[in-house]
């Protein structure tokens, strides 16, 4: 699902490994999608985080839109990285119906890519999204992903503090409480939405 910014080069490796694979693809431009959604949007709100979760939107509804129309689910592609950081976005790329790679930290999922033969050359990529010019995951995130996962591991699944984590390993209390806080404050995004909590009586 191209649409500006997305290069031709990442296009064509994914021409290549479905090839590869032998599954077959479709590719839908979500182009004229994302600028009937920004149409009436004025330019100087047409910031970047905005127009990009557009983009990630208007391919969930592209993926439900073939799977409804075949009988199939979406699979999706977001690993336990980006899910405890919230780094998708939501009913976007975060919108599926099985997460095959969700248990899975972004590290663990090169570990896996290499034991099963992935080509290096597309294990190697710069992780991106390309929802705008020049965006890479790390990149945006501040960190490398070998880094992110050795905070996460310990905070998540060990429990540790801050001080902890600071103390146990090389990384800098403020870059561990940087991405604490991003779990933390993400957790919206991996619950199901609230609801009142109207209590119910037998009549």
């Amino acid at each position: 699902m191209p649409g500006a910014p997305s290069a031709e080069r990442h296009m064509r490796d994914a021409r290549e490994v479905c090839d590869a694979l032998g599954v077959d693809r479709l590719e839908v431009d979500i182009g004229p999608i994302v600028e009937a959604t920004l149409a009436d949007v004025p330019a100087e709100d047409r910031d970047r985080v905005t127009v990009g979760n557009v983009r990630a939107r208007a391919r969930m509804l592209l993926s439900y839109r073939e799977t409804n129309r075949r009988n199939l689910l979406v699979l999706g592609a977001n690993n336990r990285s980006e899910r405890l950081l919230g780094y998708f976005t939501k009913y976007g790329d975060g919108g599926v119906d099985v997460a095959a790679l969700g248990d899975c930290y972004k590290t663990e999922v090169y570990a896996f890519a290499r034991a099963v033969g992935v080509d290096e050359r597309i294990v190697g990529k710069t992780p991106t999204a390309e929802l705008w010019e020049g965006q890479t995951d790390e990149g945006e995130l501040g960190e490398s992903y070998e880094t992110i996962d050795r905070i996460l591991r310990s905070i998540v699944d060990r429990g540790l503090s801050v001080p902890e984590v600071a103390e146990r390993t090389d990384i800098d209390a403020e870059t561990v409480r940087e991405f604490a806080d991003m779990w933390r404050g993400s957790a919206h995004k991996r619950e199901v939405p609230p609801t009142p909590g109207v209590e119910r009586r037998d009549s």
